[in-house]
């Protein structure tokens, strides 16, 4: 095996047939024929992104299992919440109050 081989992002699969591990490359955008090579079951494993598929409209929401469901609002939720931020920030910047004593200025 050559060192840029050795470099490729590899999938680690278990059978549910004999629970053998198995491995094989990783190729996004692409669906794989894979073959557990102790019983010979044969599995298609899809590698793609299901954002970019539900914003193309080649994947349904319903069709995501909970766990995706879970991530994908998890993300949603934390960018509306850095963009409000942001916005927040850039409209009403924070002021410091200034409170003089003894003449000196403190910023509290």
């Amino acid at each position: 095996m050559s060192f840029l081989n050795k470099l490729k992002p590899k999938k680690v699969m278990v059978c549910p047939s004999c629970k053998k591990r198995f491995q094989f490359p990783v190729k996004p955008g692409k669906t794989l024929s894979v073959k557990c090579p102790r019983c010979g079951a044969s599995y298609r494993v899809s590698f793609v992104n299901p954002v970019v598929e539900l914003l193309k409209g080649r994947l349904k929401w319903s069709a995501l299992s909970q766990s995706e469901k879970n991530k994908l609002l998890v993300v949603g939720l934390v960018i509306i919440i850095c963009l409000g931020l942001v916005l927040s920030s850039a409209s009403k910047p924070i002021k410091p109050i200034i409170q003089e004593t003894n003449g000196k200025a403190h910023v509290i």
